[in-house]
């Protein structure tokens, strides 16, 4: 009897943990979409002056030359 109890408390933790995954993704990825479609990232700015590169309109980071950038 205990090992049906052991096993059904299992399934319904794992049950719960894969609900509450799922209920997480489509929330951040809700989010993210949101975000993108805002446009660039807010963070865009300080990776032009990290790295001395931007983020194209692909999404890829490309080289750019104005401004100043840390070396």
């Amino acid at each position: 009897m205990n090992a049906i109890s052991s096993i059904l408390a299992a399934l319904f933790v794992l049950f719960g943990a894969g609900y509450a995954m799922d209920k997480l993704y489509i929330e951040v990825r809700r989010a993210a979409l949101n975000h993108v479609s805002r446009g660039l990232p807010s963070l865009s700015a300080y990776t032009r002056q990290l790295t001395c590169k931007e983020i194209s309109r692909t999404g890829k980071l490309v080289s750019h030359k104005r401004g100043r950038c840390r070396k």
